[in-house]
């Protein structure tokens, strides 16, 4: 049972790293998308909605790499704290719970932010595809302008949307029964405290 959970713990620790690194790559090329924009000085050539999409991009991808590189600061503390754990893939009883109660300390502190940050990428990435698809109808942009701005468009939505929803079904129903999971878990190790 005990190898059980702790599989459990990893498997669950290497969903979190891949998706705050998905998450990097993601606000990175939002900013960088927008950032060109604005240093191209076309931000106006398409009109005022293109430049009003360009700073809303710009800002929800700054924001989303100041939320993922807290998290990942976050994670990386937790995860050098119980360096012996992930090192050599063992542990005791004890250790299992502190990873665990580390886990839902991560859970509880990013919950709400995330789902917010979520929800502003899938309506920007969505923005972004729409506009994206109006240009190229006008025939304002090229193929490969389209192109970059539909894959981050498409990368956004599809990311939002299955983080959105993994976060919802996991940590949601985690941090629903999270006291009676704590009591439990704790007569399982053994704790006493």
């Amino acid at each position: 049972m005990r190898e059980e959970v702790f599989r459990k713990v990893k498997v669950e620790v290497g969903i979190l790293w891949v998706v705050l690194s998905i998450s990097l790559g993601i606000s990175s090329a939002m900013i960088g998308d927008a950032g060109r924009t604005f240093s191209a000085n076309v931000i106006f050539s398409f009109g005022f909605a293109h430049a009003i999409l360009r700073i809303i991009e710009f800002t929800v991808g700054i924001f989303w790499l100041f939320l993922t590189l807290g998290a990942f600061k976050e994670f990386a503390k937790m995860k050098r704290k119980r360096k012996y754990v992930f090192i050599f893939h063992k542990a005791e009883k004890e250790e299992i719970f502190r990873v665990l109660r580390d886990l839902i300390a991560f859970y509880r502190g990013y919950y709400g932010e995330i789902k917010k940050m979520l929800l502003l990428l899938l309506f920007t990435g969505l923005a972004i595809i729409i506009f994206a698809v109006y240009l190229l109808h006008v025939g304002a942009f090229t193929t490969g302008e389209f192109c970059l701005n539909m894959s981050i468009g498409v990368a956004a939505t599809i990311f939002s949307v299955g983080v959105y929803r993994f976060i919802s079904e996991k940590w949601g129903k985690k941090l629903l029964r999270i006291e009676s999971e704590e009591k439990i878990l704790r007569d399982f190790l053994g704790e006493t405290y």
